[in-house]
């Protein structure tokens, strides 16, 4: 199977599970910036798939 890059934010344990199931991994510390910018994305993204989900409206 090829590598797989996704370039998201993950929580603490994401990369501990990935590990555990035998799999490689490796993440990027951001600084605030990055960071900042990387939480605004991921909430576009919410923001994005509430507004599609038919259920809500």
């Amino acid at each position: 199977m090829g590598e797989k890059l996704y370039n998201k934010l993950v929580r603490d344990r994401t990369p501990e599970i990935i590990r555990s199931n035998g799999d490689e991994c490796s993440i990027e510390i951001l600084d605030d910036e990055e960071y900042i910018k990387m939480l605004d994305k991921m909430l576009d993204e919410e923001v994005a798939e509430y507004h599609a989900d038919d259920l809500f409206l």
